[in-house]
């Protein structure tokens, strides 16, 4: 039972890794941790200078959960 969850999980995570490590090149830490915090129900403050990339790694976060993105 715990395996099969774990597989599961497993699976769910490697599309996720794969889908946003091939919209956000060299952003492998922060996707790791976005992740986490979505398993544990988390909150995550995303901070940096203009450019990074942030909105664009929100909305591809949102896009592979089907999820709608707008900033406030």
């Amino acid at each position: 039972m715990l395996e099969a969850k774990m597989e599961k999980l497993l699976l769910f995570y490697s599309g996720y890794e794969r889908h946003m490590n091939s919209r956000m090149v060299g952003c492998e830490e922060i996707i790791k941790k976005l992740f986490i915090s979505l398993m544990i129900q988390g909150n995550i403050l995303l901070e940096g200078p203009p450019g990074l990339g942030k909105t664009s790694l929100v909305k591809h976060f949102a896009e592979f959960l089907s999820l709608s993105f707008s900033r406030i």
